[in-house]
């Protein structure tokens, strides 16, 4: 939650891809700007908020913009080059890097930010194709497992350059070394805040 009423409301959709909600966020905070709502002032429904100023307005507006039209553009490519979505690609990804290719159906969702419910429809097209696999836990019969198949394997090592050079072309090439190295410091301390930030939300055992 970011903190704004109208904002927030529409952020309340796991479902929704992170894209699309900032896109619905941007617009919402636009509006917010061009009514004027000033710093401490309450809004129409008398919600007292910390509005952004210029600069981090300048800030959040740049970062869903970039993102957006990167994500698009890396979507598109795998689209048109190896039938994936962006979606599906970080599917195959996230299976490759877990042990044997595997991870409880849970794991899974919590990696990519998915519902039980949107990791469920994420996989239905990849099971399809015979690129993922449902199987149950060895451990566990009630447990079941995401599991990368041989198919999927050589579709990801197909793509993988190709993403990688998409990547550089529409992001890292437009930025210097220290330019990345500040990004990556200032993305960092954002998740380390949100951590810190549960945790100091979670109640103690």
């Amino acid at each position: 939650m970011v903190g704004c009423a109208l904002c927030d409301n529409l952020l309340v959709s796991t479902s929704i891809p992170p894209y699309r909600l900032f896109s619905q966020h941007l617009r919402a905070t636009e509006f917010c700007a061009h009514k004027g709502f000033g710093n401490g002032r309450p809004d129409s429904i008398g919600v007292m908020a910390n509005w952004l100023d210029e600069e981090e307005m300048a800030a959040w507006r740049s970062m869903i913009d970039v993102y957006q039209d990167v994500v698009a553009s890396l979507n598109a490519e795998l689209v048109e080059g190896h039938a994936l979505t962006e979606g599906d690609y970080g599917v195959l990804v996230t299976l490759s890097e877990a042990p044997d290719d595997r991870l409880r159906m849970c794991d899974l969702a919590s990696s990519l930010h998915l519902s039980p419910s949107g990791i469920t429809r994420r996989l239905d097209g990849l099971v399809k194709l015979g690129l993922v696999a449902r199987e149950p836990s060895t451990e566990d019969r009630r447990v079941m497992l995401a599991v990368l198949t041989p198919v999927g394997r050589g579709a990801l090592d197909r793509a993988a350059p190709d993403h990688v050079d998409s990547v550089r072309r529409h992001f890292l090439d437009h930025l210097s070394r220290t330019q990345i190295r500040n990004l990556a410091t200032a993305f960092a301390a954002v998740e380390r805040g949100r951590e810190r930030a549960a945790a100091a939300a979670t109640p103690a055992a």
